[in-house]
């Protein structure tokens, strides 16, 4: 065995699944509160998974489209580098700007969202396609992914209907002003939202 091939391909696998976290990582520094806090209000059918389902199904999704760009690496730089697999890694970069996205589960843009999905599932497919003219393998690791998106689009989409009125305050204890200055935004607020 050439284990300088070998730990070069481990090295490279690794930099390719690496790729999709970036975006991610450092979106959760500043939303990470934001979405476990928004998740546990909402409103939720029965089908809803638990909030820690996401992060570990996510990451298996990005890694599996993080190794198919490798395997499109490898095949691009063992031939002549080709207009198709600069066009994928285009359209690959512009998925991934996409998906890192602070509109996940936020409580102010679930109807937003919905749509938003659908747009991404579009950009998804698009990009697995151009990939699957390159590499016929390689594009099956979108799947999960593509499916993933279906999942957060009709989740984002029912929140948006169990949500949209202001009902997800229910699960908080009555709000109260601490001092007379409050008293018409807090007035304001209860006529808004009469459950809380």
């Amino acid at each position: 065995m050439n284990w300088k091939l070998f730990f070069k391909n481990q090295f490279l696998i690794g930099i390719a699944n690496s790729i999709p976290f970036t975006g991610i990582m450092i979106l959760e520094l500043f939303t990470e509160d934001r979405i476990i806090n928004s998740y546990d209000m909402f409103l939720k059918e029965a089908w809803f998974p638990p909030k820690w389902v996401f992060s570990i199904i996510r990451s298996v999704v990005l890694s599996l489209i993080g190794y198919s760009t490798y395997r499109l690496w490898i095949i691009e730089t063992t031939s002549k580098c080709s207009k198709k697999g600069v066009l994928a890694f285009i359209f690959y970069g512009i998925l991934l700007l996409l998906d890192w996205s602070t509109i996940f589960l936020s409580p102010t843009k679930l109807d937003i969202a919905a749509y938003y999905y659908i747009g991404l599932i579009s950009f998804a497919l698009i990009t697995s396609m151009i990939f699957k003219q390159i590499d016929k393998f390689g594009h099956y690791f979108f799947v999960p992914y593509i499916f993933w998106l279906t999942l957060m689009g009709i989740l984002h989409y029912q929140l948006y209907v169990n949500n949209h009125d202001g009902k997800w305050f229910s699960n908080h204890e009555p709000l109260k002003p601490t001092n007379e200055t409050q008293n018409v935004t807090f007035k304001l607020l209860n006529e808004s939202f009469p459950g809380i």
